[in-house]
């Protein structure tokens, strides 16, 4: 899976390496780098608006992961990262 928003580059584009449903979490993983701050973004439809769901800086390289609640309602997900 690759997603990307905006102008799309080699740098542009998170690669995300791991999803897994649990019973009541859906955990997205993908590599992280020391020193930025990727935002995971959810809405209801995929055209948006969508809206900031978590923030965590990366203190470290290596797997980054989020576990977002699954709610039984279609959700949609970006994940930005900030420099």
């Amino acid at each position: 899976m690759v997603l990307a928003r905006g102008a799309v580059t080699s740098q542009s584009v998170l690669r995300v390496t791991g999803v897994q449903v649990e019973a009541t979490r859906f955990r997205l993983t993908w590599p992280g780098k020391a020193g930025k701050t990727p935002k995971v973004l959810g809405g209801d439809v995929a055209t948006g608006p969508y809206q900031a769901v978590q923030t965590n800086t990366a203190t470290t390289d290596g797997s980054l992961s989020v576990a977002l609640p699954v709610t039984g309602n279609a959700m949609f997900f970006l994940v930005e990262e900030a420099p």
